[in-house]
């Protein structure tokens, strides 16, 4: 299990420093962080990205942020629109900064676009798996989510110590309730 800070300011900041080896999961180009607006529905986050074709097209499409999900997935009609075979990585935007997923670590679901608990168009989910190879910034007060790569931004608010159980990417964190200690699990894609 990996270990690490979780830092934020008071119920509007939610910063994973997840700091891992890059890997080959992601794109090494500059820029290294990137901004993108979310939807807060059923009180979990559906971020705006940009999915690249294979002919370098965009094809805008809300993506379900699950930190409670070890493997991104995307709708059979979001791979065909996006003209990407089975064995091509999925591409897409946050913002400015480019991310690409290794086809091996991203499962077609069969079918239309899929909601979670709303009525919302959602063609993909973005997994803890891919989520915990960046710093994560999710701004409940202005409604954006940011990826950075590892070290590219500094923390803001006060650390507090947490655990990773890096097959399934749900955080624990110890919490004191009237003088009793708890573990608590953070996981935004719970309702």
């Amino acid at each position: 299990m990996f270990q690490g800070a979780l830092v934020g300011a008071p119920s509007r900041l939610l910063l994973l420093s997840c700091l891992l080896a890059p890997s080959a999961g992601h794109a090494q180009s500059a820029p290294s962080a990137g901004t993108t607006p979310f939807v807060l529905d059923g009180n979990r986050t559906y971020a705006r990205l940009a999915f690249v074709g294979a002919d370098g097209s965009n094809h805008d499409a809300l993506a379900f942020v699950d930190m409670g999900s070890a493997t991104s997935t995307v709708a059979v009609s979001l791979r065909d629109a996006l003209g990407i075979g089975e064995k091509q990585p999925l591409a897409f935007r946050v913002g400015a900064m480019m991310v690409q997923v290794p086809a091996a670590a991203v499962t077609v679901e069969p079918g239309k676009p899929y909601s979670v608990g709303s009525d919302l168009n959602v063609e993909a989910m973005l997994a803890a798996g891919l989520l915990q190879k960046y710093q994560v910034i999710i701004d409940y007060g202005r409604k954006t989510l940011t990826l950075a790569e590892p070290g590219s931004t500094t923390p803001e608010g006060i650390g507090v110590a947490f655990k990773i159980n890096e097959e399934t990417g749900l955080i624990a964190v110890d919490v004191a309730v009237d003088g009793k200690s708890y573990a608590a699990t953070i996981d935004n894609g719970s309702a």
